[in-house]
């Protein structure tokens, strides 16, 4: 987090995961990410639409 603000001034971060991918969402969670909203159908997976998660994180937020 610490490069992307100095190294490449970078306001904010994005992330996204899949909605059964609890492991990365605790991750994320876990490095102060904040849920933002859902992808519905968003990828596209053995033949099945699947919903997508969307992460932020504001890297000058006080």
């Amino acid at each position: 987090m610490e490069m992307a603000r100095k190294r490449y001034e970078l306001h904010r971060i994005e992330a996204g995961t899949g909605k059964e991918n609890v492991g990365s969402q605790v991750v994320l969670e876990r490095n102060n990410f904040r849920l933002v909203g859902v992808y519905e159908q968003y990828v596209l997976q053995d033949g099945c639409w699947g919903d997508g998660l969307l992460y932020e994180k504001i890297l000058d937020r006080k």
